[in-house]
């Protein structure tokens, strides 16, 4: 007769049994809920994991450069095109208004750089100048900024003398529109004005402004802006006039809308 680990003597019917120790203490110990939950818990946690994991490496996410972001996105596809060799001017532009808009601003000085060298200098200098001009901007040097549109804004209005004295001579007209049809120069206009704005001198700014809308004269936005350089530099009727004229073309134009209401006017 063979006696349990218990001191107990089975019954005369009962088979013999051998409790060991480990059966004792699963029989003692009561279990843990708190414990039990929380392994539950880091299961849990941990299939989750492989689970990211395995998704991760199944639908290509690590390792593929793929863009995140819509900036990265304007980066890449701009870039695809450098490297199939564009020298179009317009791409060039493109890839490296795409940096400076995503921060990196080494690179984009890096390809400043370079498209003065790969493309044709006289196109490219003054797309490479308000390339320039903006980056020194989106860095916060406003200084180098406006010199850097000051001398563009000169070469191109040079260069468009140039073409308007040719086109007397030669009777081509088109070749006198050069100035009108240069987005650069108009678009180095608006920079100039905005830093100057920044620099608080808004007679400054007012005096590119009218030279943009002189040519330009259903440019709502910049009606919007002249009105509030006029705001600042307490021309009140002069800021009302600009402000109206932009919901001529724009009628609800917000930047117009909050101007009329901050000089206390109705629509």
């Amino acid at each position: 007769m063979a006696i349990d680990t218990e001191g107990t003597q089975p019954s005369g019917n009962e088979p013999d049994k051998v409790v060991t120790p480990a059966a004792a203490a699963k029989k003692k110990a009561p279990s843990d809920p708190v414990a039990n939950g929380l392994l539950v818990t880091i299961l849990l946690v941990v299939a989750l994991t492989l689970v990211t994991v395995l998704y991760a490496i199944v639908g290509g996410i690590f390792g593929t450069g793929a863009p995140r972001t819509a900036g990265e996105f304007k980066v890449k596809a701009a870039q695809a095109k450098i490297q199939a060799g564009s020298k179009d001017n317009m791409v060039w532009v493109e890839y490296i208004t795409a940096l400076i808009g995503n921060g990196e601003y080494r690179t984009a000085q890096e390809f400043i750089d370079k498209g003065k060298k790969t493309l044709d200098k006289q196109e490219i200098y003054q797309d490479m100048a308000y390339m320039q001009a903006t980056l020194y901007a989106a860095q916060g040097q406003n200084d180098k900024a406006l010199a850097e549109a000051d001398a563009a804004i000169k070469v191109i209005k040079k260069t468009s003398d140039e073409a308007k004295a040719d086109s007397a001579k030669t009777k081509q007209p088109k070749t006198a529109a050069f100035l009108v049809e240069n987005q650069n120069y108009w678009d180095l206009l608006l920079l100039k004005a905005e830093l100057l704005v920044k620099k608080n001198d808004q007679k400054g700014a007012l005096a590119v402004y009218d030279e943009y809308l002189a040519s330009k004269p259903t440019a709502a936005t910049v009606f919007v802006l002249r009105g509030n350089a006029k705001e600042k530099l307490g021309d009140a009727k002069g800021a009302e006039a600009d402000y109206r004229q932009a919901l001529v073309y724009i009628s609800d134009d917000a930047g117009a809308l909050a101007g009329l209401k901050r000089i206390g006017v109705a629509k």
